[in-house]
Formats: structure tokens, C-alpha cells, sequence
């Protein structure tokens, strides 16, 4: 499985590079909302794994951008966060994303969420420092 991460923080980068080093998902990794938008034009992953709260293109607006684009509407989506108030998140973007992976997670969290989306199985609820299915899931 094709993924894209995109985080503003270089060691979150790093550590989800760790954790999914000897799987077999084909990782690529960016540092903002904006490249990322750039990388799928020319890398089409299976599943984007964005935080929310970054600098200039935050991830609500990655999502929205994601969700206007035809190519990638249907593109599935974890946020990443380190809020527990997910629900002011689901009202501020009609994004629709797939999951949550709050913040912190350890990898073999991200490695269940990754290989639950890969299986089509939903994500477990709101497993502490892991995965949450999304309100509206897609």
C-alpha cells in the first residue's frame, strides 16, 4: 500500500519512517500541506497521513483540497493529533477523514491502522495513543 505522510515536525517524520521500516507499505514523506498537494500529482498514494495543525497549508485544508481534486476524492485520509477534542475538528472540515491516530502513537499503532485501511476493516474506536474511526468513515 501506497502511503504519504505529511507532517510539519522532521522527528515525527523520522520515527513513522522507523516504524513502518520492514513493511511492506511504500512510504513517502513531506513536511507541509502544500507539497504534499505537489507530490500526489506525481505520486498517487492509497492513503494520506496528515497532521492537522501545521504552518501554512494546515491538514484540514490539505483534506478539503484533497476532497475537491476528482483524482483524489476518494483518497483515504488519517489525521494525526495531538487533540482529544476531535469532534471540533470533524465541524470544521468537511473533509471526511477516514481515521485518527492521536498523537502520541506508538508503531505498532500506526501499523494496525495502516494494515486495518489495507484489509478494508474498520479501525478499532478510539484506542488510546492509536486509531479512531472517523464519525462519518469512508
Amino acid at each position: 500500500m501506497r502511503v504519504l505522510v505529511c507532517d510539519d515536525e522532521p522527528v515525527i517524520l523520522k520515527l513513522i519512517e522507523l516504524s513502518l521500516r520492514g513493511t511492506p507499505h511504500d512510504l513517502q514523506t513531506v513536511g507541509g500541506g502544500a507539497e504534499a498537494l505537489e507530490r500526489m500529482q506525481r505520486w498517487r498514494p492509497d492513503v494520506l497521513v496528515t497532521d492537522v495543525a501545521m504552518p501554512g497549508m494546515d491538514g484540514l485544508e490539505l483534506a478539503a483540497a484533497v476532497r475537491a481534486d476528482p483524482r483524489l476524492k476518494d483518497l483515504r485520509i488519517v489525521f494525526m493529533t495531538a487533540s482529544i477534542h476531535v469532534d471540533s475538528i470533524a465541524e470544521r472540515t468537511l473533509a471526511g477523514p477516514t481515521a485518527y491516530l492521536y498523537k502520541p502513537f506508538g508503531p505498532a499503532a500506526l501499523r494496525e491502522l495502516l494494515g486495518s485501511l489495507e484489509a478494508g476493516r474498520p479501525t478499532s474506536p478510539r484506542a488510546g495513543g492509536g486509531a479512531s474511526p472517523s464519525r462519518g468513515g469512508r
